[in-house]
């Protein structure tokens, strides 16, 4: 971790206004910096140590660019279906 990305997720860990989960994964970035284990981790962040491995191995891989970014196939279904939504609209 450079010294600039832990001087964003530090500030990004202690916002107010930033959404929840991304203050969540960048308190959990912050800790796994410092060197703490996955079960500590977990337990201060209060999600799971799977979660915890999930992050800490996506910032690995994808660095800070995706940190608030949703995975493709997560987050809610449309209840609408996309021909209703076009057939409303004419």
């Amino acid at each position: 971790m450079s010294d600039a990305q832990r001087e964003m997720l530090g500030k990004l860990a202690v916002s107010q206004t930033a959404p929840v989960r991304q203050v969540q994964r960048a308190r959990v970035l912050v800790l796994a910096g410092q060197g703490a284990a996955n079960c500590r981790i977990a337990e201060q962040v209060g999600v799971t140590v799977s979660t915890v491995r999930a992050w800490r191995d996506r910032f690995a891989v994808e660095g800070v660019a995706k940190l608030g970014a949703v995975r493709a196939g997560r987050g809610r279904k449309a209840v609408i279906p996309q021909a209703t939504i076009e057939q409303s609209c004419i």
